[in-house]
């Protein structure tokens, strides 16, 4: 194998050994080479800790000028030596709900990219150019303990390991904890509510664009609650199954948005979680009209946002975002008057009443009466849960940083 000067300038910049300190240089170059390269106070004492040192004393300047050389050097086909940042828990989640589509399956890898894998400046300078709206800190995995923590990361240890390909490629050098394993990590600090939140946006039908303020975006759900069960099942070591486990039954699929997914914890939790626990609830059920209804529809099937099939009850949330063109309208009124014509009562929630606690009991009662029931909550702690669950509401704007217009 020949020897490379360009490898032993990287070496030299990042690597370098505890022989220099409070050392001061200057090696101008042509941009063809590199550019013009600094080092300042250089004393250090391994390599993870040479290129941490080096990084935080390094200008913008150093850093893009960096980026040129290591562009230079993949043009020549020489191999530069490889950062790894494995995005954890809320920063994966931050990802997913953001990701337009589903995982590949061509991109997943096991757990082997994360021997010798700890987070260094340069590595979270690159992950924020290509995912800028992931909150900060970034959550990062690691498999050693961190020997000088960094201000922007926060390193998680993983000591069991999953069995299988369960890490997803995001871009060069940066990879996600696949969304199965995402919800098990959640489940380590996120408390019940906002687990089960969690679960419908990664079984859910939309992605919010964080290009675009935030805009709702439809795709294929990321996974299902069949999917996270053999995960559980296949991985019963890993820290916070148990907690996933006592969630995952709560979790609903196919919600097309944030209110949706809201909507069907608040109907569908059981009283102990605060919620109405309102049995049998569908979300974005394609139903089969009558032909009258058919007719008024104007259209072959029907999706209610929130359906109660026994009792014939269908709850459609009316947001200003999403219906506001004239044709969106008349399409809500179509479905509505079809519904309503084989026999189901609709109930139309808009943005104001979805956070009001008043108004969606009195939903729930209608439910109730139409089955013949009485609503009566047994538990004890159903109006602290039940309060708990609405200061939590339905935004997820905590978890994905809108990017300001140019």
């Amino acid at each position: 194998m020949f020897f490379k000067p360009f490898q032993a300038i990287e070496a030299l910049i990042f690597y370098c050994i505890p022989i220099f300190r409070h050392f001061q240089a200057t090696m101008p170059a042509s941009r063809g080479e590199g550019g013009v390269w600094a080092t300042r106070g250089l004393c250090v004492g391994s390599r993870a800790l040479a290129r941490q040192k080096m990084m935080h004393l390094l200008s913008a300047e150093d850093i893009s000028c960096i980026a040129l050389f290591r562009e230079h050097v993949v043009s020549r086909g020489l191999r530069m030596p490889r950062m790894r940042l494995i995005l954890f828990g809320i920063s994966a989640f931050s990802y997913w709900l953001c990701a337009p589509s589903a995982p590949d399956a061509s991109c997943k890898v096991s757990a082997k990219i994360l021997k010798n894998c700890e987070p260094v400046l340069e590595a979270l300078r690159h992950l924020e150019g290509i995912v800028p709206f992931l909150p900060r800190p970034h959550h990062v995995s690691t498999t050693s303990h961190t020997k000088r923590p960094l201000s922007e990361a926060i390193c998680h240890l993983m000591v069991r390991m999953p069995k299988g390909k369960d890490f997803c490629r995001v871009e060069s050098g940066v990879f996600a904890s696949c969304p199965e394993l995402c919800f098990v990590q959640l489940a380590q600090s996120l408390p019940f509510h906002e687990l089960v939140r969690a679960g419908n946006v990664l079984c859910g039908r939309f992605y919010l664009d964080a290009g675009k303020g935030g805009e709702l975006g439809r795709r294929e759900p990321l996974t299902s609650k069949r999917r996270i069960e053999a995960f559980l099942r296949a991985n019963p070591g890993i820290k916070g199954v148990k907690e996933a486990r006592r969630a995952l039954p709560w979790v609903t699929e196919g919600a097309a948005s944030p209110p949706e997914a809201f909507l069907a914890m608040v109907f569908g939790l059981p009283y102990r979680y605060g919620g109405f626990q309102l049995s049998d609830l569908a979300v974005n059920r394609r139903l089969r009209p009558s032909h009258k209804a058919q007719q008024i529809a104007r259209r072959t099937t029907l999706v209610p946002d929130i359906l109660f099939a026994d009792a014939r009850l269908a709850i459609e949330y009316d947001s200003t975002a999403e219906h506001t063109s004239s044709s969106q309208l008349t399409r809500d009124a179509q479905k509505r008057l079809a519904l309503e014509a084989d026999g189901y009562k609709v109930v139309t929630v808009t943005a104001g009443q979805i956070g009001d606690s008043g108004e969606m009991r009195r939903i729930a009662e209608q439910c109730y009466r139409r089955r013949g029931k009485r609503f009566r909550p047994q538990s004890k702690e159903f109006a602290n849960r039940q309060a708990h669950l609405f200061r939590m509401g339905w935004s997820l704007e905590d978890y994905c940083l809108k990017e300001q217009p140019r």
